[in-house]
């Protein structure tokens, strides 16, 4: 079993670090596409790139890329992370679920979400968030079992809708929720979305709501 990252950012400098490095010790390979930035996102993954041998970045005006790059693993034993760069998994958590992963759980599902915390406040550094927590609002955490399918093209970008041949079993609706079972501190697969905050240098103070 294998754990495949992939990330697609635009203008995501603030936090795009911390959430590449929060995934990069549960994911074997990361995809980062770097949808066409103008603020200081596409130094920082470069950078990320040369320290982090398991993360490759391209450059494209094509969100499509971005799924693309994960269509090889479709039919094999491997579990996708799909992150944004306003997104901050928890590491130690992430760790957890790895391991209830590799023993079996979920294998029953195409899709799996957990709680997030849609951030309005986070202190600095960032230790300490507040806002709107999923459920009961959208959850916007994104792992896909790859074993569901034997192909998935057709997406305009990475993990969104398309054309899935899925394997008897499987479909749109085979949905887990590790929140049904968990609360935000137990919960592996938790997420702080920082939607709500300022995510590049070039977005003026106060206007991050227009970015969502």
């Amino acid at each position: 079993m294998q754990f495949v990252g992939v990330v697609l950012v635009h203008n995501e400098d603030v936090f795009v670090e911390q959430a590449i490095r929060n995934i990069a010790t549960f994911c074997e390979q990361i995809h980062v596409i770097d949808h066409v930035s103008t603020d200081g996102t596409p130094e920082i993954l470069r950078r990320l790139a040369r320290q982090l041998g398991h993360v490759t970045v391209e450059r494209s005006s094509d969100a499509g890329d971005s799924h693309r790059a994960i269509e090889r693993y479709a039919g094999t034993s491997t579990w996708v992370l799909g992150v944004d760069g306003d997104e901050l998994y928890d590491p130690a958590s992430l760790g957890r679920l790895r391991v209830e992963l590799e023993g079996g759980s979920h294998a029953d599902v195409f899709r799996l979400k957990g709680h997030v915390l849609n951030c309005t406040e986070l202190d600095e550094p960032p230790t300490v968030g507040s806002g709107y927590l999923a459920p009961p609002s959208r959850p916007a955490t994104k792992l896909f079992n790859m074993a569901a399918v034997d192909s998935w093209t057709g997406c305009l970008e990475r993990l969104h809708d398309g054309d899935a041949a899925f394997r008897p079993g499987y479909g749109w609706d085979a949905l887990g929720y590790t929140s049904e079972t968990t609360d935000w501190d137990s919960d592996p697969l938790r997420l702080l979305h920082t939607c709500f905050l300022r995510r590049s240098s070039v977005d003026p103070a106060g206007l991050s709501e227009a970015r969502r």
